[in-house]
C-alpha cells in the first residue's frame, strides 16, 4: 500500500501516482533557490517517495482511496509533505509567514555553508604555512652546502617552477 514507486499506481487505486523530484537546484547560485525548491522533497526510510501535499485537491480520490491514504498516512506507511496553505492554516498563520521564514532558513543555510567553506580554505591555508615554516627553519638552520645538496636532491627545475610562481 504504501510502498507505491516512482510511476506506478498502488494496486486497486489507479488515480493515486506518487511522483519522485529531482533535487533541489538554484537557477543562479547568487539568487539562491525558488520558493519552488525552498521545500525539500525527500524519500522517506524505506525509499518510497513521500506524497506531496500541493496536488492533494487535484488528484479526485474517491472517498475509499482518501480513506486508505489516510490510514496509509496516519499508519506511517507514507509520509506527507503538506503544502505551505494548509501547515499555515493547520498552525492559525498566514502561509506568507511559513514562507519567509523558509527564505529566512534558505537564507541562514547558504551562509553557514559560506562560513563553512572560508573555515576550510583558512585551514588549508594555515596547514601550507606551517610546512612552509618548518622548511624555512631548515634552510636558515643549514650551511650554503646544505642548501645546494637540497636543490640538486630537489631538482633545479621544480626550484625554477616555485620561485617563478612566487615572483608572478
Amino acid at each position: 500500500m504504501g510502498n507505491a514507486q516512482s510511476g506506478e499506481a498502488r494496486p486497486g487505486c489507479p488515480s493515486i501516482w506518487v511522483r519522485s523530484h529531482d533535487r533541489p537546484v538554484a537557477r543562479d547560485p547568487r539568487k539562491g533557490l525558488d520558493m519552488n525548491h525552498i521545500v525539500k522533497f525527500s524519500s522517506d526510510r524505506n525509499g518510497s517517495v513521500a506524497i506531496n501535499g500541493r496536488g492533494l485537491n487535484r488528484r479526485h480520490l474517491t472517498l475509499d482511496q482518501r480513506i486508505d491514504l489516510a490510514a496509509d498516512l496516519a499508519s506511517g506507511r507514507q509520509l506527507l509533505h503538506p503544502s505551505i496553505k494548509s501547515t499555515a492554516a493547520s498552525l492559525k498563520i498566514t502561509p506568507a509567514q511559513v514562507s519567509e521564514r523558509l527564505k529566512w532558513r534558505a537564507q541562514q543555510e547558504a551562509r553557514r555553508q559560506e562560513a563553512e567553506r572560508r573555515l576550510q580554505v583558512q585551514e588549508g591555508a594555515e596547514m601550507v604555512n606551517a610546512e612552509a615554516e618548518i622548511l624555512a627553519d631548515a634552510w636558515r638552520s643549514t650551511s650554503a652546502e646544505a642548501h645546494e645538496a637540497a636543490i640538486q636532491m630537489i631538482g633545479p627545475g621544480a626550484v625554477w617552477d616555485a620561485i617563478a610562481r612566487v615572483i608572478a
